[in-house]
C-alpha cells in the first residue's frame, strides 16, 4: 500500500489544499482567504481517504485544528495508528 501516493490523489480534488506527511501523520491544511470552499474540498478528500484506510484495514483517528472560537477549521490530521 503506498499511501503517500494514495492520500496525495484525494487531496488534488480541490485547489487550495496543502497535504504534507510527518512520520505517521497525513496533514491537510486549507489555504488561502476564503475557506469555505477548500475545507469542503479537504473533507471530501478525507472522506475518500478514510474509506480507502478502512477498505485496507489501517487503524486511524482524525482530528481537526479549530481558530475564530471553534467555528472554523482550517487543518485537517490523520493519524495512523
Amino acid at each position: 500500500m503506498d499511501l503517500i501516493e494514495t492520500a496525495k490523489s484525494f487531496a488534488f480534488v480541490s485547489k487550495g489544499i496543502r497535504i504534507r506527511f510527518e512520520k505517521n501523520e497525513i496533514i491537510i491544511h486549507a489555504l488561502g482567504d476564503n475557506y469555505a470552499p477548500t475545507i469542503s474540498g479537504a473533507l471530501l478528500a478525507i472522506g475518500r481517504l478514510e474509506k480507502y484506510l478502512k477498505e485496507k484495514g489501517v487503524r486511524f483517528t482524525a482530528h481537526s485544528r479549530h481558530w475564530n472560537n471553534g467555528k472554523t477549521t482550517d487543518c485537517i490530521r490523520i493519524k495512523i495508528l
